[in-house]
Formats: structure tokens, C-alpha cells, sequence
């Protein structure tokens, strides 16, 4: 039996997270396959060729029409994958791009909805959802 007053708490804090990352580690071992398949999930990912594709594409059609942009590709978390300022786009449009991109992929939608939603309700204004 451990005496706990002479246990220094570190080294008991220590001893704990040691237990359970071993039992984390090896509780894998005693799982079914069938189980283990249940725990893990899969996603499709956009490789990085495809996502600086994309950002090329996306500026190169902006810059043909005459707009300087720049262009952001972000994962299903919001994480960028790719960005690319084009020739002579404001340095604002750097952290536009990537939150657009934000918008769009946590709303499951494209932005053109968003905005479509703000313009049918001014309400949503007054949560600072839209600054004028």
C-alpha cells in the first residue's frame, strides 16, 4: 500500500498520466478488428498539387476579368492548404481570401448564400455578422 504523504505530487501526477497513456496505448491490442475499424474515421483530404491548382485557377480567372485577388484553399477544419496573392492585390485581400474560404467550409455553403441571407435579413447586421 502507498503512503501518500510521502508520495511527492509530481512524481504521483507522473505515475498517473504514465498509467494511462499505457492503458490508452495498449487497450488498442484488445479491441476487435471490427471495433478498431469503428473508432478511427476517414476523410478525403485535396492533395496539395490539387489545392495550389486551384488557388492558380482561381486568381488567373479573377485577373483575366480584371480583378486583383488573391485566393485561399482551406481543409473541412479551416486550415489553409493553399494561398496565393495575385500580381498587385492589396494585402487585405491575403486575410479576405483565407477567411472566405473559413466562411464557406464551416457553413457548408458558398459565401454568395451568406451574403444572400444578410441582404433578405437586416437583423443579422446588428450581430455584427456584417460590418458597413
Amino acid at each position: 500500500m502507498i503512503n501518500f504523504q510521502y508520495v511527492r505530487c509530481d512524481s504521483l501526477k507522473y505515475n498517473i498520466k504514465y498509467i494511462l497513456v499505457s492503458a490508452v496505448m495498449f487497450s488498442g491490442f484488445f479491441l476487435s478488428p471490427d471495433s478498431q475499424a469503428a473508432t478511427l474515421l476517414t476523410q478525403k483530404i485535396l492533395s496539395s498539387t490539387a489545392a495550389n491548382q486551384a488557388v492558380l485557377a482561381a486568381v488567373a480567372a479573377c485577373g483575366k476579368d480584371g480583378y486583383k485577388v488573391s485566393a485561399a484553399v482551406v481543409d473541412k477544419s479551416g486550415v489553409i492548404q493553399a494561398q496565393l496573392r495575385g500580381d498587385s492585390a492589396g494585402a487585405h485581400t491575403i486575410d479576405s481570401s483565407r477567411r472566405k474560404a473559413y466562411t464557406a467550409v464551416s457553413m457548408g455553403s458558398p459565401t454568395q448564400a451568406f451574403a444572400e441571407l444578410v441582404s433578405k435579413r437586416p437583423g443579422l447586421h446588428a450581430l455584427g455578422v456584417c460590418r458597413t
